[in-house]
């Protein structure tokens, strides 16, 4: 059994190290990755569909509204109609006499309960008339029984209403203001990934020039070793090499280090788990710093600028709203049902007795204390509000189109200095080597041209980052990063 499961382990080890390392990105499968993992693109998605849901809710209330109720009441203490007796000849006792052969010929039919149910009813309301508990001029009769019982359906069907209708609108732009957005969220997500890839791919060149650097340094340091214990050299030679070979050392830990926190934050951009494994496939070599242009700004390229616009077009509908909202609305309704009541608990056995009614329903707002002015004067505000919004976007936007020009320039002329000076330096550092492998030279004049390479080749990779970046935010100044 053990065999079998050492076989079995080393038989999926390479499927295993394979899925944990196969997360090799390009720059825009990490974009991709992001656009789909990081909880800001989630977000934005269900900001979407909470977009959308609220279009189909509006959108309902144009749609038949049905529902139905079905209650049952137990009146404990049955509430009494007051009413004159001057109206029934009689007066109190008149008043019983009708109303007790009324129920009486009710009870003849046969299609109702029996007539000792019905005569008992007579019986007990005209003992509660004779009891007294009327004045002369007004009596106080029990209308109901002890319990009801209805069962109701109704249907309400919208035909007009101005405020829907510019609500339907105001939904479909909501909508579209969501949808910008997302746009923006994306665009923000684009850049964030370019500049943490970027940094990626230029730590990843300062850990090969450091390794490059210390094994030159270490070759030098071993012939200068041997050349010392031939005595064709000093120690303090010996010493000045060790002390630069351990410095480079030192240093190119901090770049590791530093490369795997760039690694961290392009994960975090990404909404990559930090457990997961990531390298990238390309090479700073494939990214080159463009020739700075004169772009013309198109502010129509901004999601900013298009968020804005459609918070406007939403006031603008909210002012429509408070001016339809004063034409009248019209509906069209239905009600149908069934009810039935009984002193003891029985209504389930008794007797239904159906009702229903249509009609038509028309609400005409005539004065609600200038609240629809009131409110219209606020959307009159909101609107002008926008526009200066609007006005003053355009002008950061230009300004910062200006500024990312203007330092992409810098940065471009600063990239091709520094890429001489390391190109000088490199010359530097081979001619001194040279000239101390020939005796014609000191080990101070190469480690100094040691350091001196160190730092040219530094600088010139923070110029070409700081180039491709500000290209990076030129593009994103425009409103073109793709």
């Amino acid at each position: 059994m053990k065999k079998y499961f050492i076989l079995l382990t080393l038989a999926t080890f390479p499927i295993l190290t394979w899925a944990q390392t196969n997360n090799n990105f390009t720059l825009q499968q990490c974009v991709d990755y992001a656009l789909e993992n990081s909880a800001k693109a989630k977000n934005a998605k269900l900001d979407e569909q909470l977009a959308a849901e609220k279009v189909k809710e509006i959108q309902g209330a144009g749609l038949p509204q049905i529902k139905a109720s079905h209650t049952l009441m137990d009146n404990l203490k049955i509430q009494s109609a007051f009413l004159p007796s001057s109206a029934f000849s009689g007066g109190t006792e008149g008043l019983a006499t009708s109303l007790g052969g009324l129920i009486g010929a009710v009870a003849k039919d046969p299609n109702l309960n029996s007539t000792a149910e019905f005569q008992n009813a007579a019986n007990s309301f005209n003992s509660f008339i004779t009891q007294g508990q009327n004045t002369p001029e007004i009596m106080a009769v029990p209308f109901g029984v002890k319990y009801n019982l209805v069962t109701q359906a109704s249907v309400t069907q919208l035909i007009f209403d101005g405020s829907y209708l510019v609500g339907l609108q105001a939904a479909n732009t909501y909508k579209e203001l969501s949808s910008k957005s997302t746009e923006l969220t994306k665009k923000d997500i684009i850049a964030n990934v370019n500049k943490a890839y970027l940094l990626v791919l230029v730590n990843e060149e300062r850990k090969k020039i450091f390794s490059t650097n210390i094994s030159r340094l270490d070759t030098l340091l071993r012939q200068t070793r041997a050349l010392n214990q031939s005595g064709f050299v000093e120690k303090i030679d010996v010493s000045r090499l060790e002390v630069a070979y351990n410095n480079l050392n030192v240093e190119k830990q901090k770049f590791d280090n530093l490369y795997e926190l760039s690694l961290e934050l392009l994960k975090l951009q990404m909404g990559m788990d930090s457990k997961e494994n990531l390298t990238v496939s390309q090479k700073i070599a494939n990214f080159q710093s463009s020739v700075v242009t004169e772009s013309a700004i198109d502010f129509n390229n901004r999601s900013e600028y298009g968020l804005v616009k459609t918070q406007i077009k939403l006031y603008e509908l909210d002012l429509k709203n408070q001016k339809f909202s004063k034409l009248p609305s019209i509906a069209a309704f239905g009600n149908f049902g069934f009810n039935n009541g009984a002193n003891k608990f029985n209504v389930y056995t008794t007797k239904n007795y159906g009702f229903a009614n249509v009609g038509l329903a028309v609400n005409m707002p005539l004065f609600d204390g200038f609240q629809k002015y009131r409110k219209a004067q606020q959307a009159k505000i909101n609107i002008q509000k926008g526009n200066n919004t609007l006005l003053e976007l355009e002008k950061g936007i230009t300004a910062q189109t200006k500024i990312a020009q203007l330092q992409l320039k810098n940065s471009t002329e600063t990239l091709s200095s520094q890429k001489n000076n390391m190109v000088l330096a490199e010359e530097i550092a081979r001619v001194t080597k040279e000239k101390y492998a020939k005796g014609v030279g000191s080990s101070l004049e190469v480690t100094n041209a040691e350091s001196e390479l160190k730092t040219a080749q530094i600088n010139y990779y923070e110029a070409l980052y700081s180039s491709l970046v500000n290209k990076v935010e030129l593009d994103a100044a425009l409103g073109i990063l793709k």
